[in-house]
């Protein structure tokens, strides 16, 4: 079996708690691949690549042990980006209105590893209780091999405990906790000492901190962030009924200091997140029906130290918020499933709708960028049997997401000039305001033998296109489409 089909039909899995393994029924599923992924375009965001290519791995496993459930995975990829502006972080639009960046651009070559490990133990407490945790670990390494030759190094942990707790045959509640850190470090270095670069500090919608640092042998940065959090779950199973609610909390809080014998404060990002799903599942004989509603809000904020150099020591003298942002999410998903046996659908169509809100402001000078917009989109996927061991799945998908609101006031300060605004804030804010619609299809053959009946390998292929529909809003806006291809061979068992 397919393990990206065992969560189709259980809530439980989709939640953050753990120990859901154990109420799923999980059946044991592994699954395995090597590929390669190619995306290009001139339809991006002006820190995106303008050529990706990436070589991947991944091998995860779904394993009933001794009573209790655990699951584990593991991602590796070598990336490849060409052309790549005005970004010196791994991940540029994770949040942090801290970014640092160079004008000079160049090619990146990336390492990224992934591995999550998620663990329930079995019925316990008179068959009350279950226990569980998760843990996600992520590793990021990536250069650049001309001056000033950023070299970027990352780390993300989180832990997950978590319980269910069962309240007779019905009713289930649950609760996970979240710890986590983050860390990155990104250090420049000039070997050509006779040309000075400029490194230029971002603070948030088009500012940076003026002037900007003249480079012309070595500098770095430094990103240290904690999460904390949690989220609460109720369950309600009545035959062929169930209804999973969950709600969520996190909050993250990330210091930014430049170098390293004497360090200076860079500004310090915090973040708050609110959100709550709700799913329903109907399984009526062959068919399933889910419905599923979720909200997400996101609030931000910015505080910047400035400081001075006294007595050989970095004090504080001016500490307050410039930069918020807030953004909400939501969802609305219905999805009609024929199994064709308890554990594989014969085929699946989807249909969701999704809104999203997002407001940024700078204070001083008062800036102010909103846009919004609604993305409609619709998935199918069939299954085809060529005897008894090998067979064909197809899936096709489609979007259209349309600008609802985009408004944009940019006010300079009076020590700067605009640049940033003009490479980045103006050409980024057109494309959150565009109209674009995107197309897929994927197709999968898999195969087996009578003699290795217990795993099914396959070759698949993937490939989806966005365009834009609305015509760009300034001279340098992004324009066109953006294409991705797939291509992926491996087995599952």
């Amino acid at each position: 079996m397919q393990p990206q089909q065992v969560t189709l039909l259980k809530p439980w899995l989709q939640t953050e708690n753990a120990s859901g393994l154990k109420l799923s029924n999980v059946p044991v599923a592994g699954y395995t691949y090597l590929g390669a992924n190619l995306e290009n375009g001139d339809f991006k965001k002006s820190q995106q690549p303008e050529k990706d290519k990436q070589f991947m791995f991944h091998s995860s496993r779904y394993q009933p042990l001794k009573g209790g459930v655990i699951y584990g995975s593991f991602n590796y990829a070598q990336q490849y980006s060409d052309n790549v502006r005005w970004n010196d972080l791994l991940n540029p639009y994770r949040g942090t209105p801290y970014n640092m960046v160079d004008s000079i651009g160049g090619n990146w070559k990336k390492q990224l590893f992934d591995m999550e490990v998620k663990a329930a133990t079995g019925l316990l407490a008179h068959e009350k209780l279950v226990l569980g945790a998760g843990l996600q670990y992520s590793v990021g390494t990536g250069a650049r091999q001309n001056d000033p030759r950023p070299l970027n190094n990352s780390g993300d942990f989180n832990i997950k405990p978590s319980l269910i707790y069962l309240l007779g045959k019905k009713h289930q509640i649950g609760i996970n906790g979240l710890y986590g850190f983050y860390n990155e470090t990104v250090s420049f270095e000039v070997k050509n000492t006779t040309v000075t670069h400029s490194l230029y500090k971002l603070l948030g919608l088009g500012q940076y901190a003026s002037p900007p640092t003249i480079l012309s042998t070595s500098a770095n940065r430094n990103y240290n962030g904690k999460r904390y959090g949690g989220a609460f779950q109720y369950n309600l199973q009545v035959n062929r009924w169930q209804w999973l609610t969950e709600v969520a909390y996190t909050s993250y809080e990330e210091n930014v200091t430049d170098g390293s014998g004497l360090p200076v404060a860079g500004g310090t990002y915090k973040r708050q997140e609110y959100g709550g799903t709700s799913t329903w599942l109907y399984t009526p004989g062959t068919f399933a029906h889910r419905v599923s509603v979720g909200y997400q809000m996101i609030d931000g904020s910015g505080i910047e130290s400035h400081q001075k150099l006294i007595d050989g020591f970095w004090k504080t003298i001016l500490e307050a918020k410039f930069y918020a942002a807030s953004e909400s999410n939501a969802r609305l998903e219905y999805m009609l499933v024929k199994n064709k046996t308890a554990s594989q659908y014969a085929w699946y169509a989807k249909a969701g709708v999704s809104w999203n809100d997002v407001e940024n402001k700078y204070l001083v000078p008062y800036s102010r960028q909103h846009f919004s917009s609604i993305r409609y989109d619709v998935t199918g996927a069939y299954t085809w049997s060529f005897g008894k061991y090998s067979g064909l799945e197809a899936q096709v998908y489609g979007a259209y997401q349309s600008n609802i609101d985009g408004y944009l006031n940019y006010l300079l300060m009076t020590s700067g000039t605009n640049i940033i605004a003009q490479r980045m804030l103006y050409p980024d804010h057109d494309y959150y305001t565009a109209n674009m619609l995107t197309a897929g299809a994927g197709v999968q053959y898999h195969f087996s033998w009578k003699e290795a009946a217990a795993a099914r390998f396959f070759i698949k292929l993937n490939g989806i296109t966005t365009q834009r529909t609305s015509a760009p809003l300034i001279p340098t806006g992004p324009d066109g489409g953006r294409n991705r291809f797939v291509f992926t061979i491996g087995a599952f068992y």
